[in-house]
Protein backbone atom coordinates (compact mmCIF):
# COMPACT_ATOMS: atom_id res chain seq x y z
CA UNK A 1 0.00 0.00 0.00
CA UNK A 2 3.10 2.45 0.71
CA UNK A 3 3.87 1.94 -2.83
CA UNK A 4 0.75 2.84 -4.13
CA UNK A 5 0.62 5.95 -1.84
CA UNK A 6 3.75 7.16 -3.48
CA UNK A 7 2.42 7.82 -6.43
CA UNK A 8 -1.44 8.47 -5.23
CA UNK A 9 -0.91 10.63 -2.84
CA UNK A 10 0.49 13.56 -4.85
CA UNK A 11 -2.49 12.90 -7.19
CA UNK A 12 -5.14 13.41 -4.58
CA UNK A 13 -3.27 16.55 -3.09
CA UNK A 14 -3.71 18.02 -6.32
CA UNK A 15 -7.29 17.32 -6.49
CA UNK A 16 -7.49 18.82 -3.45
CA UNK A 17 -5.66 21.89 -4.10
CA UNK A 18 -7.38 22.69 -6.84
CA UNK A 19 -10.69 22.70 -4.38
CA UNK A 20 -8.45 25.56 -2.83
CA UNK A 21 -8.94 28.23 -5.35
CA UNK A 22 -10.86 30.65 -3.34
CA UNK A 23 -8.66 30.33 -0.02
CA UNK A 24 -6.33 33.01 0.03
CA UNK A 25 -2.67 32.09 -1.89
CA UNK A 26 -0.33 31.85 1.48
CA UNK A 27 -2.95 29.05 2.93
CA UNK A 28 -2.31 27.37 -0.03
CA UNK A 29 0.91 27.15 0.05
CA UNK A 30 1.49 26.05 3.88
CA UNK A 31 -1.13 23.70 2.73
CA UNK A 32 1.08 22.18 -0.24
CA UNK A 33 4.00 21.54 2.13
CA UNK A 34 1.69 20.02 4.79
CA UNK A 35 0.74 17.48 2.19
CA UNK A 36 4.26 17.49 1.03
CA UNK A 37 5.74 16.29 4.40
CA UNK A 38 2.87 13.19 4.61
CA UNK A 39 3.84 12.17 1.28
CA UNK A 40 7.41 12.34 3.13
CA UNK A 41 6.15 9.72 5.39
CA UNK A 42 5.16 7.43 2.59
CA UNK A 43 9.11 7.70 1.33
CA UNK A 44 10.82 7.10 4.09
CA UNK A 45 8.73 3.52 4.37
CA UNK A 46 9.63 2.87 0.89
CA UNK A 47 13.36 3.83 1.70
CA UNK A 48 13.45 2.66 5.13
CA UNK A 49 11.79 -0.45 3.89
CA UNK A 50 13.73 -1.16 0.58
CA UNK A 51 15.86 -4.33 -0.13
CA UNK A 52 18.97 -3.32 -2.00
CA UNK A 53 18.80 -7.19 -4.41
CA UNK A 54 15.39 -6.79 -5.27
CA UNK A 55 14.64 -5.90 -8.70
CA UNK A 56 11.14 -5.55 -10.42
CA UNK A 57 8.99 -6.48 -7.23
CA UNK A 58 5.30 -6.13 -7.31
CA UNK A 59 4.54 -3.86 -4.24
CA UNK A 60 1.13 -3.69 -5.47
CA UNK A 61 -1.15 -4.18 -8.99
CA UNK A 62 -4.66 -3.98 -10.06
CA UNK A 63 -5.51 -5.92 -13.67
CA UNK A 64 -7.08 -3.21 -15.87
CA UNK A 65 -6.71 -4.65 -19.59
CA UNK A 66 -6.91 -8.18 -19.38
CA UNK A 67 -7.24 -8.62 -23.55
CA UNK A 68 -3.16 -7.27 -23.47
CA UNK A 69 -2.43 -9.06 -20.23
CA UNK A 70 -1.55 -5.18 -18.91
CA UNK A 71 -2.12 -4.40 -14.67
CA UNK A 72 -1.33 -1.18 -12.81
CA UNK A 73 1.68 -2.83 -11.51
CA UNK A 74 3.76 -1.11 -9.30
CA UNK A 75 7.12 -1.52 -7.38
CA UNK A 76 10.23 -0.07 -5.82
CA UNK A 77 13.42 -1.14 -6.46
CA UNK A 78 17.30 -0.06 -7.07
CA UNK A 79 16.47 1.87 -10.31
CA UNK A 80 13.86 3.75 -9.56
CA UNK A 81 14.52 4.53 -5.74
CA UNK A 82 16.74 7.16 -5.84
CA UNK A 83 14.84 9.14 -8.35
CA UNK A 84 11.63 9.07 -6.97
CA UNK A 85 12.72 10.34 -3.39
CA UNK A 86 15.12 13.09 -5.63
CA UNK A 87 11.40 14.21 -7.02
CA UNK A 88 10.11 14.05 -3.74
CA UNK A 89 12.50 16.57 -2.50
CA UNK A 90 13.29 18.45 -5.17
CA UNK A 91 9.34 19.25 -5.01
CA UNK A 92 9.10 19.70 -1.35
CA UNK A 93 11.87 22.89 -1.75
CA UNK A 94 10.15 24.06 -4.20
CA UNK A 95 7.22 24.40 -2.15
CA UNK A 96 9.10 26.30 0.53
CA UNK A 97 10.40 28.40 -2.93
CA UNK A 98 6.90 29.11 -3.49
CA UNK A 99 5.51 30.65 0.26
CA UNK A 100 5.05 34.37 -0.21
CA UNK A 101 4.95 34.38 -4.32
CA UNK A 102 1.15 35.74 -5.33
CA UNK A 103 1.17 34.11 -8.73
CA UNK A 104 2.14 30.81 -7.47
CA UNK A 105 -1.36 29.79 -5.82
CA UNK A 106 -3.50 27.14 -6.30
CA UNK A 107 -3.92 26.12 -9.81
CA UNK A 108 -0.27 25.63 -10.33
CA UNK A 109 0.52 24.15 -7.18
CA UNK A 110 -1.89 21.31 -7.83
CA UNK A 111 -0.98 20.93 -11.19
CA UNK A 112 2.68 20.75 -10.14
CA UNK A 113 1.34 17.89 -7.78
CA UNK A 114 -0.47 16.16 -10.63
CA UNK A 115 2.51 16.22 -12.36
CA UNK A 116 4.63 14.63 -9.57
CA UNK A 117 2.06 12.37 -9.56
CA UNK A 118 2.85 11.44 -13.47
CA UNK A 119 6.47 11.30 -12.93
CA UNK A 120 6.77 8.88 -10.04
CA UNK A 121 4.00 6.87 -11.57
CA UNK A 122 6.39 6.30 -14.88
CA UNK A 123 8.93 5.50 -12.22
CA UNK A 124 6.97 2.89 -10.03
CA UNK A 125 5.45 0.96 -13.28
CA UNK A 126 6.52 -2.66 -13.79
CA UNK A 127 3.50 -2.84 -16.63
CA UNK A 128 4.19 -1.10 -20.17
CA UNK A 129 0.85 -0.14 -20.64
CA UNK A 130 0.61 1.38 -17.33
CA UNK A 131 4.55 3.37 -17.86
CA UNK A 132 2.88 4.67 -20.92
CA UNK A 133 -0.29 6.05 -19.30
CA UNK A 134 1.55 7.78 -16.83
CA UNK A 135 5.11 8.94 -19.32
CA UNK A 136 1.71 10.87 -21.55
CA UNK A 137 -0.08 12.28 -18.23
CA UNK A 138 3.30 13.80 -17.43
CA UNK A 139 2.88 16.20 -20.82
CA UNK A 140 -0.36 17.71 -19.99
CA UNK A 141 0.30 19.49 -16.43
CA UNK A 142 3.86 20.55 -17.46
CA UNK A 143 2.39 21.93 -20.86
CA UNK A 144 -0.46 24.41 -18.54
CA UNK A 145 2.92 25.19 -16.42
CA UNK A 146 5.14 26.45 -19.24
CA UNK A 147 2.33 27.27 -21.20
CA UNK A 148 0.65 29.94 -18.33
CA UNK A 149 3.16 30.64 -15.89
CA UNK A 150 6.33 30.64 -18.18
CA UNK A 151 7.49 34.00 -20.58
CA UNK A 152 7.20 35.56 -23.14
CA UNK A 153 7.30 33.02 -25.38
CA UNK A 154 6.03 30.60 -23.18
CA UNK A 155 3.22 29.34 -25.88
CA UNK A 156 5.53 28.55 -27.96
CA UNK A 157 7.76 26.20 -25.78
CA UNK A 158 4.91 24.85 -24.12
CA UNK A 159 3.93 23.44 -27.60
CA UNK A 160 6.68 22.67 -28.87
CA UNK A 161 7.70 20.09 -25.91
CA UNK A 162 4.25 18.86 -25.97
CA UNK A 163 4.57 18.31 -30.21
CA UNK A 164 8.29 16.69 -29.71
CA UNK A 165 7.33 14.35 -26.62
CA UNK A 166 4.15 13.25 -27.94
CA UNK A 167 5.61 12.26 -31.29
CA UNK A 168 8.21 10.14 -29.72
CA UNK A 169 5.66 8.81 -27.37
CA UNK A 170 3.49 7.38 -30.12
CA UNK A 171 6.17 4.79 -31.50
CA UNK A 172 6.63 3.28 -27.82
CA UNK A 173 2.73 3.18 -27.80
CA UNK A 174 2.82 1.19 -31.12
CA UNK A 175 5.64 -1.04 -29.84
CA UNK A 176 3.58 -1.48 -26.92
CA UNK A 177 0.78 -2.81 -28.61
CA UNK A 178 2.65 -5.21 -30.68
CA UNK A 179 4.12 -6.78 -27.43
CA UNK A 180 0.62 -6.93 -25.67
CA UNK A 181 -0.48 -8.61 -29.04
CA UNK A 182 2.01 -10.81 -29.17
CA UNK A 183 2.52 -12.25 -26.01
CA UNK A 184 -0.34 -11.18 -24.20
CA UNK A 185 1.31 -9.59 -21.24
CA UNK A 186 2.75 -6.35 -20.61
CA UNK A 187 4.36 -6.91 -17.39
CA UNK A 188 7.61 -5.99 -17.84
CA UNK A 189 8.65 -9.26 -15.30
CA UNK A 190 6.80 -11.36 -17.47
CA UNK A 191 8.46 -9.59 -20.37
CA UNK A 192 11.81 -10.21 -19.06
CA UNK A 193 11.34 -13.55 -18.97
CA UNK A 194 9.52 -14.45 -22.19
CA UNK A 195 13.32 -13.48 -23.85
CA UNK A 196 11.78 -12.29 -26.81
CA UNK A 197 14.27 -13.63 -30.27
CA UNK A 198 16.01 -11.32 -31.67
CA UNK A 199 16.42 -11.55 -35.48
CA UNK A 200 18.47 -7.95 -36.21
CA UNK A 201 16.62 -4.83 -35.91
CA UNK A 202 14.14 -5.33 -38.42
CA UNK A 203 13.09 -7.85 -36.54
CA UNK A 204 10.21 -8.37 -34.04
CA UNK A 205 12.55 -6.96 -30.99
CA UNK A 206 14.61 -4.52 -33.36
CA UNK A 207 11.29 -2.88 -34.04
CA UNK A 208 9.67 -2.61 -30.95
CA UNK A 209 13.09 -1.87 -29.50
CA UNK A 210 13.64 1.08 -31.91
CA UNK A 211 10.18 2.34 -30.92
CA UNK A 212 10.91 2.48 -27.05
CA UNK A 213 14.38 4.06 -27.81
CA UNK A 214 13.12 6.98 -29.74
CA UNK A 215 10.82 7.90 -27.10
CA UNK A 216 13.37 7.95 -24.70
CA UNK A 217 16.15 9.83 -26.97
CA UNK A 218 13.35 12.97 -27.35
CA UNK A 219 12.96 12.60 -23.72
CA UNK A 220 16.46 12.89 -22.68
CA UNK A 221 16.98 14.73 -25.31
CA UNK A 222 19.29 13.13 -27.90
CA UNK A 223 21.24 14.84 -30.33
CA UNK A 224 19.80 16.20 -32.96
CA UNK A 225 16.52 15.85 -30.87
CA UNK A 226 17.45 18.15 -28.46
CA UNK A 227 16.20 21.60 -29.97
CA UNK A 228 12.97 21.42 -27.27
CA UNK A 229 14.89 21.31 -24.56
CA UNK A 230 16.47 25.49 -24.77
CA UNK A 231 13.38 26.63 -25.50
CA UNK A 232 11.06 24.87 -22.77
CA UNK A 233 13.72 25.57 -19.82
CA UNK A 234 14.31 28.86 -21.19
CA UNK A 235 10.54 30.06 -20.93
CA UNK A 236 9.44 27.74 -17.72
CA UNK A 237 8.81 29.24 -14.46
CA UNK A 238 11.63 28.37 -12.01
CA UNK A 239 9.67 25.37 -10.49
CA UNK A 240 9.24 23.78 -13.70
CA UNK A 241 12.59 24.80 -15.11
CA UNK A 242 13.73 22.66 -11.54
CA UNK A 243 11.60 19.56 -12.04
CA UNK A 244 12.42 19.39 -15.66
CA UNK A 245 15.86 19.68 -15.43
CA UNK A 246 15.92 17.24 -12.02
CA UNK A 247 13.20 14.60 -12.88
CA UNK A 248 11.52 14.76 -16.52
CA UNK A 249 14.88 14.57 -18.13
CA UNK A 250 16.54 11.89 -15.74
CA UNK A 251 12.79 9.17 -16.68
CA UNK A 252 14.57 9.20 -20.74
CA UNK A 253 17.89 7.95 -18.65
CA UNK A 254 16.07 5.63 -16.53
CA UNK A 255 13.39 4.36 -19.47
CA UNK A 256 16.32 2.74 -21.32
CA UNK A 257 18.39 1.44 -18.86
CA UNK A 258 14.29 -0.24 -17.57
CA UNK A 259 13.29 -0.89 -20.50
CA UNK A 260 15.57 -0.74 -23.62
CA UNK A 261 18.67 -2.75 -22.07
CA UNK A 262 16.59 -5.06 -19.87
CA UNK A 263 14.10 -6.05 -22.11
CA UNK A 264 15.57 -6.15 -25.62
CA UNK A 265 19.13 -6.77 -24.79
CA UNK A 266 20.27 -7.88 -27.86
CA UNK A 267 18.96 -4.92 -30.18
CA UNK A 268 20.74 -2.70 -27.29
CA UNK A 269 23.70 -4.18 -28.42
CA UNK A 270 24.14 -3.73 -31.83
CA UNK A 271 22.54 0.21 -31.29
CA UNK A 272 25.73 0.51 -28.91
CA UNK A 273 28.04 2.46 -31.51
CA UNK A 274 25.78 4.97 -32.76
CA UNK A 275 24.18 5.64 -29.78
CA UNK A 276 27.28 6.44 -28.28
CA UNK A 277 28.42 8.54 -31.25
CA UNK A 278 25.30 10.61 -30.90
CA UNK A 279 26.52 10.72 -27.16
CA UNK A 280 29.69 12.31 -27.75
CA UNK A 281 28.38 14.78 -30.37
CA UNK A 282 25.91 15.87 -27.72
CA UNK A 283 28.73 16.34 -25.38
CA UNK A 284 30.49 18.73 -27.62
CA UNK A 285 27.47 20.51 -29.15
CA UNK A 286 25.51 21.29 -26.18
CA UNK A 287 29.13 22.24 -24.67
CA UNK A 288 29.90 24.63 -27.60
CA UNK A 289 26.23 25.80 -27.79
CA UNK A 290 26.05 26.70 -23.98
CA UNK A 291 29.44 28.59 -24.28
CA UNK A 292 27.68 31.06 -26.83
CA UNK A 293 24.75 31.78 -25.25
CA UNK A 294 23.95 35.09 -23.67
CA UNK A 295 21.08 33.55 -21.62
CA UNK A 296 21.57 32.71 -18.70
CA UNK A 297 18.25 30.38 -18.15
CA UNK A 298 19.78 29.33 -21.84
CA UNK A 299 23.05 28.02 -21.03
CA UNK A 300 22.31 26.20 -18.25
CA UNK A 301 19.88 24.52 -20.66
CA UNK A 302 22.48 23.48 -23.26
CA UNK A 303 24.73 22.13 -20.65
CA UNK A 304 22.10 19.77 -19.75
CA UNK A 305 22.38 18.88 -22.93
CA UNK A 306 25.83 18.13 -22.99
CA UNK A 307 25.37 16.44 -19.53
CA UNK A 308 22.50 13.71 -20.47
CA UNK A 309 24.46 13.22 -23.51
CA UNK A 310 27.71 11.97 -20.74
CA UNK A 311 24.82 9.66 -19.08
CA UNK A 312 23.91 7.99 -23.35
CA UNK A 313 27.40 7.28 -23.10
CA UNK A 314 27.59 5.17 -19.58
CA UNK A 315 24.34 2.92 -20.88
CA UNK A 316 25.54 1.84 -24.03
CA UNK A 317 28.92 1.44 -22.65
CA UNK A 318 27.97 -1.65 -21.38
CA UNK A 319 30.37 -1.50 -18.60
CA UNK A 320 29.53 -1.73 -15.04
CA UNK A 321 31.50 1.58 -14.28
CA UNK A 322 29.94 3.15 -16.73
CA UNK A 323 26.02 2.58 -16.41
CA UNK A 324 26.56 2.84 -12.31
CA UNK A 325 28.18 6.09 -13.52
CA UNK A 326 25.28 6.93 -15.71
CA UNK A 327 22.60 6.44 -13.22
CA UNK A 328 24.52 8.01 -10.32
CA UNK A 329 24.78 10.96 -12.78
CA UNK A 330 21.12 11.11 -13.25
CA UNK A 331 20.86 12.40 -9.65
CA UNK A 332 24.37 14.68 -9.41
CA UNK A 333 22.63 16.43 -12.79
CA UNK A 334 19.41 16.74 -11.00
CA UNK A 335 20.56 18.32 -8.15
CA UNK A 336 23.18 21.19 -9.51
CA UNK A 337 21.63 22.15 -12.34
CA UNK A 338 18.33 21.62 -10.22
CA UNK A 339 20.34 24.58 -7.78
CA UNK A 340 21.64 26.24 -10.59
CA UNK A 341 17.98 26.80 -12.18
CA UNK A 342 16.36 27.67 -8.43
CA UNK A 343 19.00 30.46 -7.56
CA UNK A 344 19.11 31.95 -10.45
CA UNK A 345 15.18 31.46 -10.23
CA UNK A 346 15.41 33.07 -7.30
CA UNK A 347 17.75 36.31 -9.08
CA UNK A 348 15.06 36.62 -11.96
CA UNK A 349 12.22 37.15 -9.45
CA UNK A 350 13.87 40.46 -8.46
CA UNK A 351 15.48 41.39 -11.67
CA UNK A 352 13.36 40.27 -14.69
CA UNK A 353 16.29 39.68 -17.29
CA UNK A 354 18.19 36.57 -18.10
CA UNK A 355 21.26 38.39 -19.93
CA UNK A 356 24.46 37.79 -18.83
CA UNK A 357 25.85 41.07 -19.89
CA UNK A 358 23.52 42.78 -17.39
CA UNK A 359 25.02 41.34 -14.48
CA UNK A 360 28.21 41.27 -12.84
CA UNK A 361 29.27 41.66 -8.98
CA UNK A 362 26.19 39.69 -7.40
CA UNK A 363 29.54 38.62 -4.68
CA UNK A 364 29.28 42.31 -3.55
CA UNK A 365 25.99 42.43 -3.61
CA UNK A 366 25.00 39.07 -1.84
CA UNK A 367 27.86 37.06 -0.98
CA UNK A 368 26.02 33.84 0.31
CA UNK A 369 24.02 33.71 -2.31
CA UNK A 370 26.91 34.11 -4.97
CA UNK A 371 29.03 31.69 -2.47
CA UNK A 372 25.76 29.54 -3.33
CA UNK A 373 25.81 30.06 -6.72
CA UNK A 374 29.58 29.01 -7.44
CA UNK A 375 29.14 25.96 -5.40
CA UNK A 376 26.31 24.40 -7.75
CA UNK A 377 28.20 25.34 -10.99
CA UNK A 378 31.46 23.60 -9.24
CA UNK A 379 28.86 20.40 -8.74
CA UNK A 380 28.25 21.22 -12.56
CA UNK A 381 31.27 21.09 -14.32
CA UNK A 382 32.65 18.15 -12.08
CA UNK A 383 35.01 20.06 -9.27
CA UNK A 384 36.59 16.42 -7.37
CA UNK A 385 34.58 16.48 -4.36
CA UNK A 386 31.25 16.97 -5.66
CA UNK A 387 28.81 14.54 -7.07
CA UNK A 388 29.37 15.63 -11.06
CA UNK A 389 33.28 14.36 -10.75
CA UNK A 390 32.02 10.70 -9.61
CA UNK A 391 29.37 9.95 -12.20
CA UNK A 392 31.38 11.48 -15.28
CA UNK A 393 34.83 10.20 -13.47
CA UNK A 394 32.45 6.49 -14.25
CA UNK A 395 31.37 7.27 -17.03
CA UNK A 396 34.49 8.03 -18.89
CA UNK A 397 36.06 5.42 -17.38
CA UNK A 398 34.05 2.81 -18.14
CA UNK A 399 33.65 4.36 -21.82
CA UNK A 400 37.48 4.01 -22.55
CA UNK A 401 37.37 0.42 -21.80
CA UNK A 402 34.58 0.28 -24.57
CA UNK A 403 35.72 2.94 -27.20
CA UNK A 404 39.06 4.68 -26.56
CA UNK A 405 38.14 6.88 -29.46
CA UNK A 406 34.73 8.09 -28.41
CA UNK A 407 35.86 8.48 -24.73
CA UNK A 408 38.43 10.74 -25.84
CA UNK A 409 35.91 12.64 -27.94
CA UNK A 410 33.78 13.49 -24.91
CA UNK A 411 36.43 14.10 -22.62
CA UNK A 412 36.55 17.76 -24.82
CA UNK A 413 33.13 18.15 -22.93
CA UNK A 414 35.05 18.18 -19.65
CA UNK A 415 37.01 21.09 -20.32
CA UNK A 416 34.26 23.08 -22.54
CA UNK A 417 32.36 22.70 -19.51
CA UNK A 418 34.55 24.35 -17.59
CA UNK A 419 34.93 26.84 -19.40
CA UNK A 420 31.78 28.14 -20.28
CA UNK A 421 30.49 28.16 -16.71
CA UNK A 422 33.66 30.35 -15.05
CA UNK A 423 33.01 32.22 -17.81
CA UNK A 424 29.72 32.48 -16.80
CA UNK A 425 30.67 32.96 -13.36
CA UNK A 426 32.92 35.46 -14.00
CA UNK A 427 30.53 38.18 -15.76
CA UNK A 428 27.78 37.77 -12.95
CA UNK A 429 29.71 36.92 -9.66
CA UNK A 430 32.49 38.83 -9.77
CA UNK A 431 33.63 42.37 -10.90
CA UNK A 432 31.54 45.70 -11.15
CA UNK A 433 27.94 45.57 -10.05
CA UNK A 434 26.49 45.79 -13.39
CA UNK A 435 23.07 47.79 -14.13
CA UNK A 436 21.14 45.37 -13.20
CA UNK A 437 22.22 44.39 -10.00
CA UNK A 438 22.88 47.85 -9.40
CA UNK A 439 19.49 49.14 -9.67
CA UNK A 440 17.98 45.88 -7.54
CA UNK A 441 18.32 44.44 -4.29
CA UNK A 442 19.49 41.28 -3.61
CA UNK A 443 18.31 40.02 -0.33
CA UNK A 444 16.59 36.61 0.36
CA UNK A 445 13.42 35.58 2.50
CA UNK A 446 13.82 32.29 5.34
CA UNK A 447 11.94 30.26 2.72
CA UNK A 448 14.43 30.47 -0.22
CA UNK A 449 16.87 29.90 1.78
CA UNK A 450 15.42 26.97 3.00
CA UNK A 451 14.72 25.77 -0.71
CA UNK A 452 18.83 26.23 -1.40
CA UNK A 453 20.72 24.78 1.26
CA UNK A 454 19.58 20.87 1.55
CA UNK A 455 21.06 20.95 -2.13
CA UNK A 456 24.09 21.94 -1.33
CA UNK A 457 24.31 20.10 1.36
CA UNK A 458 23.22 16.67 -0.31
CA UNK A 459 25.38 17.45 -3.37
CA UNK A 460 28.65 17.51 -0.45
CA UNK A 461 27.48 14.40 0.70
CA UNK A 462 26.74 12.71 -2.26
CA UNK A 463 30.27 13.87 -3.59
CA UNK A 464 32.09 12.54 -0.36
CA UNK A 465 30.20 9.33 0.46
CA UNK A 466 28.62 8.02 -3.51
CA UNK A 467 28.27 4.23 -2.23
CA UNK A 468 25.20 6.00 -0.25
CA UNK A 469 23.44 5.70 -3.85
CA UNK A 470 25.58 2.65 -5.15
CA UNK A 471 24.57 0.46 -2.56
CA UNK A 472 20.72 0.82 -3.71
CA UNK A 473 21.75 0.22 -7.71
CA UNK A 474 24.45 -2.27 -7.43
CA UNK A 475 22.07 -5.40 -7.94
CA UNK A 476 20.06 -3.55 -10.58
CA UNK A 477 23.18 -2.89 -12.75
CA UNK A 478 24.98 -5.46 -12.27
CA UNK A 479 21.86 -7.83 -13.20
CA UNK A 480 21.17 -5.84 -16.63
CA UNK A 481 25.68 -6.29 -17.33
CA UNK A 482 24.60 -9.60 -17.04
CA UNK A 483 21.93 -9.71 -19.69
CA UNK A 484 24.43 -7.80 -21.92
CA UNK A 485 27.10 -10.43 -21.74
CA UNK A 486 24.99 -13.37 -21.95
CA UNK A 487 22.41 -12.29 -24.07
CA UNK A 488 19.74 -13.29 -21.72
CA UNK A 489 19.05 -13.75 -18.00
CA UNK A 490 20.88 -14.69 -14.91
Amino acid sequence: MTTLMLMLWPLLSGLFLFCLIKVPTRTVQWVNIALHLVWGVFMWQSWAGFAPDQLGTVSWSWEWFPSLGSSLALGVDGLNLPLIVLNFILSLLLAFYSLGKEKLGASYLALFSILNAGSVGSLLALDALAFYVFWEFMLIPMYFLIGKWGSKNRVYAALKFFAFTMAGSLLMLLAIIALGTEYNTLSWNALRDAQIPYNGLGGFQGLVFLGFLVAFAVKIPVWPLHTWLPDAHTEAPTGASVILAGVLLKLGVYGIARWCLALFPMASQDVAIPMMVLGAIGVVVGSFAAWKQTDIKRMIAYSSVAHLAFMVLGLFAFQEEALQGAMFQNLAHGLSTGALFLIFGIIYDRTHTREISQYGGLASRNGLLASAFVFSAMASIGLPGLPGFVGEFLILSGTFFSNKTIALVSLSGVLLGSIYMLSMLRKVVFGPVGPTLEAHEIRLQWNEWVAIVPLLVLMLVLGLQPQFIFEKSKFAVEWILALMTSGWGV
